[in-house]
């Protein structure tokens, strides 16, 4: 078993939050005593602001730092645009290794089913890695009740329903 914990805060357009994942530290034995593996916490630490250029256009600059149980430190910082909050596109640069480009598109009105394509491409040791790697996302949010939203629906709670 693992586990991994996280927190977001959000104020207005800002945003920052730090997680942790692998608190147990597993430890994968393959049977012989020289080859254990075991899963060292990584600690991440989030931020960034959404600017407004217009009501249609928003732009996120993101930094993210990481450390590996507090050892080594690097960082990623990403810049993402989004037009109507519906269709977007970013860049982002990983320290020292890589660059990606990423785009998706939200296919439904109340934006909660997206599709998604991302490139990454290798800048450091190439010789060692694969020098591209792809991810296609299917993307669903489920909808908040906290915040009003209700896809036009109204909200009938009963008994028999309530939970």
């Amino acid at each position: 078993p693992d586990m991994g914990a996280g927190i977001l805060y959000r104020k207005g357009n800002f945003f920052g939050g730090f997680s942790t994942n692998h608190l147990i530290q597993p430890e994968f034995d393959f049977g012989q005593d020289q080859i254990a593996n075991q899963l060292i916490r990584h600690y991440y630490l989030t931020a960034g602001y959404d600017y407004a250029l217009s009501p249609e256009v928003t732009i996120t600059p993101t930094l993210l730092l990481k450390t590996v149980g507090f050892d080594s430190y690097s960082w990623d910082l990403s810049v993402v645009g989004r037009y109507n909050d519906q269709l977007w596109a970013g860049l982002s640069y990983r320290q020292s290794e890589s660059a990606s480009i990423m785009v998706g598109y939200s296919i439904l009105k109340d934006r909660s089913l997206a599709l998604a394509y991302a490139l990454d491409v290798v800048l450091a040791d190439r010789d060692s890695k694969e020098p591209t790697s792809q991810e296609i996302m299917l993307i669903y949010k489920f909808p908040s009740r906290d915040k009003g939203i209700n896809l036009g629906r109204n909200i009938i709670r009963t008994p028999r329903y309530r939970y």
